[in-house]
């Protein structure tokens, strides 16, 4: 049975990054649902996740596709941030709402 090539370090990092943004994505919808001590904690870990995203985010070489999802995908993660630091509720987001990488 042939082996698969091992994914280059690129492709593991694109990966890192688009499972951090859904951790701050999942993170967010807890702590619209959370009482007041647990929204604190949620948001937190959300922040974390979100600031590591796109500390890896940049800097990676990867085709124009991939980084217009994964920039669309950290946009709406650090808009659901924004809205429930400033204490604002925001709608569900679509069924969907992380975008697959390709």
């Amino acid at each position: 049975m042939a082996q698969r090539p091992a994914p280059s370090s690129t492709t593991q990092r694109i990966g890192f990054v688009s499972v951090a943004l859904e951790v701050a994505l999942t993170f967010c919808r807890m702590a619209r649902e959370a009482d007041p001590f647990h929204q604190r904690t949620y948001l937190g870990k959300a922040r974390k996740a979100y600031d590591i995203a796109v500390r890896y985010m940049f800097g990676l070489d990867m085709a124009k596709k991939e980084f217009h999802a994964i920039s669309a995908n950290a946009e709406r993660v650090k808009h659901m941030l924004k809205s429930l630091e400033n204490g604002h509720d925001l709608p569900s987001p679509p069924p969907a709402p992380i975008q697959p990488i390709q």
